[in-house]
């Protein structure tokens, strides 16, 4: 059985690197190198097991690409197309795999925010969540969760907000919104992280 502590990606000069390790970081075996130059990685498992890795490739100008590891040596397979994700540049990026469907959060410089794109795994079919951005205006440093009942959050940075940290949660009747109001921190709020409490949603900042 696989955890997410396992597995650690990494950038470096030249390329992201993603390591297991089987006996709790006693070695650790590359299991992935990237053929380009890449940054922004983001690196999840599944309840099984399954190792998921999302980055920005340098190769596609930039844009969001998602694969899922096979299980064997370095062999890994894009999800959906391999020509990238996003409509643009893809920065802060961060996904999560939740009932069948794998989340990937980024700024996406081709819509001017963020955008939280879902995937079904079955069908390898990308597209917005609402068909929207997930913020209103710019966005850095954005983090994903998706609650046990199944709830999707983003934080970031808001940068078109005096750059204090806002929340937002999607809703399937009526988009995106505010949990709670725009712009949380009582000043600039950078790196945001997002965690659930037997009391609700926590963020750090």
């Amino acid at each position: 059985v696989y955890t997410s502590e396992k597995y650690s990606s990494s950038r470096s000069k030249y390329s992201p690197l993603v390591l297991k390790s089987d006996d709790g970081g006693e070695t650790w075996e590359t299991i992935y190198t990237s053929p380009d130059k890449a940054m922004f990685t983001s690196i999840t498992t599944d309840k099984t097991g399954n190792v998921y890795l999302a980055m920005r490739s340098a190769a596609i100008g930039g844009k969001l690409v998602a694969l899922k590891y096979s299980g064997i040596g370095t062999s890994w397979n894009y999800i959906g197309s391999n020509e990238g994700i996003s409509s643009d540049t893809a920065n802060h990026i961060s996904i999560k795999v939740h009932n069948g469907k794998m989340y990937a959060a980024c700024k996406d410089f081709g819509v001017g925010g963020a955008v939280v794109y879902v995937c079904s795994l079955k069908t390898g079919v990308w597209e917005a969540l609402g068909n929207s951005a997930a913020s209103e205006g710019d966005a850095s440093d954005i983090d994903l969760l998706i609650s046990q009942s199944g709830t999707i959050y983003i934080s970031y940075c808001d940068e078109s907000f005096s750059r204090k940290t806002s929340v937002r949660y999607y809703d399937a009747t009526e988009g995106w919104k505010y949990l709670g109001s725009r712009g949380i921190s009582s000043d600039i709020g950078t790196y945001p992280k997002l965690a659930e409490t037997d009391d609700g949603i926590a963020v750090l900042y």
